[in-house]
C-alpha cells in the first residue's frame, strides 16, 4: 500500500524517456495505475494506518517517496494533487492526527538535517 504510483511499462525508462508518453493529462502508463486508482490507495494506506496504530496511542513513523508524500497531501489534507511540490531528497515533513481534528500538517519539507548551517531557510511551515 505505501509505494509509489505503479509506472507499469515505463519502469525502465528514464524520466526524460517517460516524459514522451505523457501527451494529456490524465494520462494512465500502459499496465500502470490511474492517478485515481494511486490516490484510493494511498487513502487506504493511511485509513490503515490510523486503525492499526491510532488505538494503541502510538507515533507512526512512515518513510516514502515524494509521490506518495503529494498523494496524502491531496487525500489527507485536501492539497490539490497537481499542486507544484519541490523537496529534497530525505526532507522531513511531519503530519498529525487526532479523531476531533483529522490531519495536521506542522512541518512541510524541511530539510534543516541535511544542512544545518542553513536551517532557517530549509525549515518550511506547513
Amino acid at each position: 500500500l505505501y509505494r509509489e504510483r505503479n509506472p507499469g511499462d515505463l519502469s525502465d525508462k528514464t524520466y526524460d524517456e517517460a516524459r514522451a508518453f505523457f501527451t494529456e493529462l490524465p494520462y494512465i502508463p500502459p499496465n500502470g495505475e490511474s492517478v485515481e486508482i494511486f490516490l484510493d490507495r494511498v487513502r487506504r494506506a493511511m485509513d490503515r494506518i490510523l486503525e492499526l496504530e491510532s488505538a494503541r496511542n502510538r507515533k507512526v513513523a512512515l518513510v516514502t517517496h515524494g509521490m506518495f508524500l503529494r498523494g496524502f497531501m491531496h487525500v489527507c489534507l485536501g492539497r490539490d494533487h497537481m499542486e507544484v511540490a519541490t523537496w529534497r531528497n530525505s526532507c522531513l515533513t511531519i503530519a498529525d492526527y487526532t479523531p476531533e481534528a483529522g490531519w495536521n500538517l506542522s512541518t512541510l519539507a524541511c530539510a534543516a538535517h541535511l544542512d544545518p548551517e542553513d536551517a532557517a531557510t530549509n525549515a518550511t511551515g506547513a
